[in-house]
């Protein structure tokens, strides 16, 4: 860990996951609740978080093409100047009270997940795949700082211009992409890999995107980078809506998601390590198994402790699985074909995730709490029995 704390890289990422982090927090927390105010019907309240899938969506793809050309810098200072156009598009709707600006900036917020979602793959460029997993955890722990610090910033931050409430929170989202935008000033550009990564590459037989796509490996990778992404977008998105329908107010929403992000972000601090340790496939079902046990909580009762728990163990389980299928995904393509393939996992991952942002909201009102999270425990219950089986194909190497 030591080297990895002396990479310039690797902290200038791990700072800027805390920027992210920062502003997504407050997006969750509290573009629901905005899109309850402006919305003309309450089963819209939750669109704008999922039309910021659809900017993540339509820059996934280009982006990563971008990236291998022009180098990650370019395109994480494209992701930060998303951030404050996002950021000063969402003023503009809370001061005049349009719904659909309010949309129109979390596309570009949506370009800017995007972009950060590559924090994780750049932190790999470098590292020989038997370090990878501690590489990718150390990046994705800037979420750690995030999670202590904006919960209670958001809500301080939230009645500081009334009558426009939360306008003070998309003023700091600006903030944020301004302070995202100075640190990748001093990012190094793209460097030649370490001797160790280039022993894996072929250089001389780059394999086309559908040779790739098929292999076992990229398939179990992606489908526990998309399963648990798509499961903790679904349950955290409709999580503050749930709480307020409970009857509890949003304080206990924000602690609530407080809580949820320190789980996702807490282990970070050991899981690249424990997959280094005990292999990938025994951290995708550790992850898969705790997922699965957060959605039973929700089931069992909606008492706030239970929020608590299953949120926190939401998490948890996140962490495992969307760690492990990340460092798997890195071991099925070769340096010289990053840009597309990881362009396509994205894509995948981001498909996914805004599919489930969108049924969320709908599905909430439409089915209730514990069926939603009843769904999620089906595909997890296959995920899991897709690791088990699939070990001589796909794990076995590792």
């Amino acid at each position: 860990m030591q080297s990895l704390l002396s990479d310039r890289r690797l902290t200038i990422l791990f700072l800027c996951q805390a920027f992210y982090w920062a502003t997504l927090i407050m997006g969750v927390a509290f573009s629901g609740l905005i899109g309850l105010q402006l919305a003309s019907h309450q089963a819209l309240a939750t669109v704008p978080m999922a039309i910021m899938g659809v900017g993540n969506i339509m820059a996934t793809l280009p982006l990563s093409i971008f990236m291998q050309r022009y180098g990650r810098r370019a395109g994480f200072m494209l992701g930060a100047a998303a951030i404050i156009i996002g950021g000063a598009v969402s003023v503009y709707a809370i001061i005049f009270a349009q719904f659909w600006w309010f949309c129109v900036g979390s596309v570009f917020l949506g370009f800017a997940q995007a972009s950060a979602f590559y924090y994780r793959l750049a932190a790999t460029d470098n590292v020989p795949l038997e370090r990878r997993g501690s590489a990718v955890a150390w990046v994705l722990s800037g979420g750690v700082v995030a999670a202590l610090f904006a919960p209670s910033l958001g809500i301080s931050l939230k009645d500081i211009l009334l009558p426009y409430e939360y306008l003070g929170d998309f003023i700091m989202v600006i903030v944020f992409g301004v302070l995202t935008a100075i640190a990748f000033c001093f990012f190094p550009d793209d460097e030649q890999p370490a001797p160790e990564v280039v022993k894996e590459s072929i250089s001389n037989d780059v394999r086309q995107l559908k040779e790739i796509i098929v292999q076992p490996t990229f398939l179990v990778a992606i489908l526990n980078t998309a399963v648990g992404n798509s499961a903790m977008i679904l349950i955290m998105v409709a999580t503050p809506l749930a709480i307020l329908a409970c009857g509890f107010d949003v304080s206990d929403s924000t602690s609530v998601i407080q809580w949820h992000v320190l789980g996702m972000f807490l282990p970070a601090f050991f899981s690249g390590k424990l997959i280094d340790r005990f292999g990938i496939r025994a951290i995708a079902i550790a992850g898969c198994a705790l997922l699965s046990l957060s959605a039973i909580i929700s089931i069992t009762d909606k008492a706030l402790i239970n929020f608590y728990s299953a949120l926190f163990l939401l998490g948890v389980g996140w962490n495992f699985l969307f760690v492990a299928g990340t460092t798997l995904m890195t071991a099925s393509h070769r340096p010289e074909e990053r840009g597309k393939v990881q362009g396509f996992a994205e894509f995948a991952v981001a498909t996914a995730g805004t599919a489930s942002a969108f049924c969320s909201g709908v599905l909430l009102n439409a089915w209730g709490w514990e069926t939603i999270n009843a769904v999620v425990l089906g595909v997890l219950i296959f995920t899991l029995l897709v690791n088990v089986v699939m070990k001589k194909k796909v794990f076995s190497p590792q």
